[in-house]
């Protein structure tokens, strides 16, 4: 099978056009694989680039082009979980896990006052947020007020 590059590219090798009732059901197909095809160059595989000023789908390796207008009966169908959102939008989680709430439990606690409302003991644990050759850091919460703050140890 010949690569396309752009030294060598397979304008002259062109597959024959796919109906656009192919290209459709390629999208409503349940593997999701099978549905991103169009997104691809036929001859090299890379991503094609869309220009809506041409109106043109193409392949900067091969040379291979696609008018857009092939195109626009496809749906494309994306999913996207809870999960996702919060980690796109740096939120914290509604639900603490059962791993949260292992953390607090396994806290221990020091004899110190806390600086914001002057109650005596502080729960503190220890995470290795640095290179390894440095110290850990050290977290403290009240668990009256639940202020925190940290220390580079």
């Amino acid at each position: 099978k010949k690569l396309c590059s752009r030294a060598d590219p397979c304008n002259k090798f062109r597959p024959p056009r796919r109906p656009l009732a192919s290209l459709a059901a390629m999208s409503t197909r349940k593997d999701p694989s099978a549905s991103k095809d169009w997104m691809f160059c036929p001859h090299s595989g890379y991503l094609l680039e869309l220009d809506a000023h041409r109106g043109l789908a193409s392949c900067s390796v091969s040379g291979y082009k696609q008018p857009l207008q092939d195109l626009t009966s496809i749906a494309v169908h994306m999913e996207s979980d809870m999960e996702d959102y919060r980690r796109r939008f740096n939120l914290e989680p509604l639900v603490k896990s059962a791993a949260d709430e292992e953390q607090k439990r396994q806290r221990a606690t020091v004899d110190e006052a806390c600086p914001k409302c002057g109650n005596q003991g502080m729960e503190f644990y220890t995470m290795q947020l640095r290179s390894a050759d440095e110290g850990q850091t050290v977290f403290y919460e009240c668990p009256k007020c639940r202020h925190k703050y940290s220390q580079n140890t």
